[in-house]
């Protein structure tokens, strides 16, 4: 049951990571609103704070869930691994579909940031508008580097799941 056990230990880690993130970036801001440093952070303010909240949201409910998820699938692939290797690989496939939702939509909202950063800049659009656009690109960039990483360890997980009958030679 290597697999099951090194999947959901970066499952948790990867909860971990988005907590740290979230954390971090709603510190700076904190520190930086009580600075009154003036537009630009004003504009920053709303796209960072909002999706720090979906990374602390994530984080959490990643490092939550994982030890009960590894127990009942843990339990399952003991009783019937032919039901483990149908349910748990329908669920990745879901997951993964999932996954490439979100990447369109990170990079949708990564272009936008861009372009509401230069419009700002060079656009006229003023500092708030910089800040904004810089808010959004740089949150959505750290979303999607985060999410590939998630979304390639799923990759190799639904791969694994699919010889799971195979796992007690590994």
């Amino acid at each position: 049951m290597y697999p099951l056990h090194s999947h959901f230990k970066s499952e948790k880690q990867a909860g971990l990571l988005f907590l740290a993130i979230g954390a971090a970036a709603l510190l700076l801001l904190a520190i930086a609103w009580n600075m009154d440093l003036g537009a630009l952070w004003s504009g920053l303010a709303p796209p960072v704070a909002f999706i720090s909240l979906i990374q602390l949201t994530t984080g959490a409910f990643l490092y939550l869930r994982s030890d009960a998820q590894l127990g009942r699938l843990q339990e399952l692939y003991r009783q019937d691994r032919q039901a483990f290797m149908a349910q748990e690989g329908k669920r990745l496939a879901r997951v993964n579909r999932n996954f490439r939702t979100y990447r369109t939509i990170e990079l949708c909202l990564f272009f936008l940031g861009l372009f509401v950063f230069f419009m700002g800049t060079m656009g006229q659009w003023g500092d708030f508008s910089t800040g904004l656009g810089m808010g959004l690109a740089i949150q959505t960039a750290i979303l999607l580097v985060l999410d590939l990483f998630a979304g390639w360890r799923s990759d190799l997980y639904e791969a694994q799941v699919r010889r799971a009958d195979q796992w007690d030679q590994w």
